[in-house]
């Protein structure tokens, strides 16, 4: 579908199916293409174990998203406001979360190895209860808070707030 013009109509049942289906959290849309659009998220979407993968949602508005178990692995989040959004039990290896908001996110038990958390707003770290983060982990202004509230796992992994 690369290059394709797609018609108004076209675009908008595009944008609606793959919303649909991001909201169900029935598929990926890894391989979701929109030329010219993108995909629209409600506030307080729920996404409990969505399968989000690679996906790429720069600044998205996740205000209040259940993504409960969610596979958010190696996922772009630049910016994206992710404030009281349930992250509990979320995989976010690999994730770039670079300057977003995550006030109010519940990061409990969340894998969080190797991810960038470089400028992003992360108040309630201290309550981020049994997080699991690695040395690649990069955590920005939070970085001794981290590491003082955290134990040794092995291996270059630690476990925040245990």
């Amino acid at each position: 579908m690369q290059g394709a013009r797609l018609s108004t109509v076209a675009r908008r049942t595009l944008l609606q199916n793959a919303t649909t289906a991001l909201v169900r959290g029935a598929t990926s849309l890894r391989a979701v293409l929109i030329v010219r659009g993108g995909v629209a998220i409600r506030p307080g979407a729920d996404l409990v174990r969505a399968r989000l993968h690679g996906i790429e949602l720069p600044g998205a508005d996740l205000t209040g998203a259940d993504l409960t178990s969610a596979d958010l692995r190696e996922a772009y989040l630049v910016e994206a406001v992710l404030v009281d959004a349930n992250l509990a039990y979320a995989q976010l290896a690999g994730t770039d979360l670079r300057g977003a908001d995550l006030t109010g996110a519940d990061l409990t038990r969340v894998d969080a190895v190797g991810t960038d958390f470089s400028e992003a707003e992360i108040p309630g770290i201290a309550t981020a209860k049994d997080l699991t983060w690695s040395e690649t982990t990069r955590w920005g202004e939070y970085s001794e808070q981290v590491r003082s509230r955290s134990c040794a796992l092995g291996g270059g992994r630690y476990r925040l707030n245990p």
